[in-house]
């Protein structure tokens, strides 16, 4: 028999093997995959910190000026005291403008105000109308001047003194609290501010504590750089 020559068209081609584009595909939508995983997790591994990225902390302790501790007791000596008071509504205002989810009461501010000027109206009302009871006649003892009855309106300015004085140190302990926060600062640390001297001092201590603060922001800014 005889036999027919074979179509070269007709023969399949074995030399290279077909690529299979859905294989080719999958294996590429894998590897984006893989790289996006990839990403996320080292994402995750540099974003450690709860706060987002580029977030302002504010200016701290930098809303305060350096301010000598001296020229805050001799304006309070030459202003009688107003400067004392104007020293802490000043500070507070401050802190409440750099913490704002825990100011100081204005309430509360507000009312220390106004004692201290009931205060002083009556010392000027009572200075005017009642100066003799600031002399001391000759031969006094101090028996006989604690025996001595004062007018109604100088108990009052006792009275509002000491109401003013227990106020402010209760204001002071409120700044004091509040600049350890804005410090960020424990017991035991250089910038801490203590309870007790806090009370005591005042507006002299916390004004210190202000200072060496700045100054020791200020050393580090020039350490860094």
């Amino acid at each position: 028999m005889s036999s027919f020559p074979e179509d070269p068209e007709s023969r399949p081609d074995t030399s290279t093997p077909p690529k299979s584009p859905a294989n080719g595909s999958t294996q590429s939508d894998s590897g984006r995959e893989s790289a996006s995983e990839n990403g996320r997790l080292e994402a995750g591994e540099n974003n450690t910190s709860n706060e987002p990225p580029h977030q302002d902390k504010g200016p701290g302790i930098a809303v305060f000026n350096s301010f000598s501790v001296w020229y805050v007791l001799g304006l309070t000596i030459l202003t009688q005291g107003l400067y004392f008071m104007y020293w802490h509504w000043h500070r507070s205002k401050k802190l409440n403008e750099a913490l704002p989810e825990n100011p100081i009461s204005s309430t509360f501010i507000n009312n220390v105000v106004a004692a201290y000027i009931v205060y002083i109206g009556l010392v000027v009302y009572a200075s005017v109308y009642f100066p003799e009871a600031l002399q001391v006649p000759e031969g006094a003892t101090v028996e006989s001047l604690a025996a001595q009855p004062l007018p109604g309106v100088w108990v009052a300015v006792q009275i509002f003194g000491n109401i003013v004085l227990i106020l402010t140190a209760i204001w002071s302990y409120k700044i004091r609290n509040r600049l350890n926060q804005l410090l960020a600062v424990e017991k035991g640390q250089p910038l801490w501010s203590g309870p007790i001297l806090a009370v005591l001092f005042q507006a002299f201590y916390l004004q210190w504590k202000i200072n060496k603060a700045l100054e020791t922001e200020t050393n580090q800014l020039i350490r860094r750089f």
